[in-house]
């Protein structure tokens, strides 16, 4: 296909959804460093090496993590996570209706996918005022330029994985200057306003008289 009928349109985030956990993180500072995942429980979404990353932190790290998310792989993950002494730091959540209840208490918000489309969870996390850390694969890079709107590891690779986190839990400034900047990306690139001007766009290139 000729490249030039080709029209990217990406997925759109309504940002506006995720305010309310913006006012409500505006007044919880509270401590531990809170690092979620938001997936279904799915063998390509990763949380297997998530829960790895998250064990090899260093001892003096105090985070609190939250697994967002139901399905097949939950009975496994949760054996995982008694084998690795995560049982007092990591907390299943299953399906959650209201993701902005949890997003509000999140610090970091990790996609730890083998593949992936766009991790459109890693825009709703920015627009909740998280900082995110992404699997480098699919169209997450479109989005997670690394040290600028986010962070990124090697997929599969918990030791990288611990490095992007130990960075962020680190550099508090860090992950308000990335989210902003992320937040702005989104804004200009990924919110369903701009999904929907694109989309019209293409549409009325289609139907506009063509010059003879």
């Amino acid at each position: 296909i000729p490249r030039e009928k080709v029209s990217l349109v990406c997925d759109g985030v309504n940002l506006q959804k995720f305010k309310n956990s913006l006012i409500h993180r505006a007044s919880n500072s509270s401590k531990p460093v809170g690092i979620g995942v938001v997936a279904a429980l799915t063998r390509e979404k990763g949380h297997a090496t998530f829960l790895n990353a998250l064990a090899m932190l260093p001892k003096d790290v105090q985070f609190k993590a939250f697994i967002v998310g139901r399905g097949p792989l939950e009975a496994e993950l949760r054996e995982q996570t008694k084998k690795l002494a995560l049982e007092n730091q990591v907390q299943f959540m299953g399906f959650v209706e209201d993701v902005n209840t949890v997003l509000s208490q999140l610090d970091i918000v990790v996609l730890p996918s083998t593949s992936e489309g766009l991790g459109t969870a890693l825009i709703e996390a920015t627009a909740a005022g998280c900082a995110v850390v992404g699997a480098n694969v699919g169209g997450v890079p479109e989005f997670v330029h690394h040290f600028e709107t986010g962070l990124l590891f090697k997929s599969g690779d918990a030791s990288d994985l611990t490095r992007q986190l130990n960075t962020l839990i680190n550099a508090p400034n860090l992950r308000t200057q990335m989210q902003k900047a992320a937040l702005a990306l989104a804004q200009d690139r990924f919110s369903a306003e701009i999904m929907c001007q694109q989309t019209l766009q293409v549409y009325e290139s289609l139907f506009s008289p063509k010059p003879n």
